[in-house]
């Protein structure tokens, strides 16, 4: 699954649960079950998951 797809999906089910969603992303990227588009440097599951949690809610691409 992408990520968007993924974050998205994480999102509705737990609403606007910020940390939830991203421990959830996190795990799941750690796991395998994510691709992401880019690498983004060395940044650790947590802090690209906040970093596309916030891109999602700031271009609203979470929402739809």
């Amino acid at each position: 699954m992408m990520q968007r797809e993924y974050m998205r999906t994480l999102y509705r089910k737990y609403g606007n649960d910020k940390r939830r969603i991203v421990q959830e992303y996190a795990a799941a990227e750690i796991q395998g079950k994510v691709a992401r588009y880019s690498n983004r440097g060395n940044r650790s599951g947590d802090q690209y998951a906040k970093e596309l949690y916030r891109d999602g809610v700031k271009r609203g691409w979470l929402f739809k």
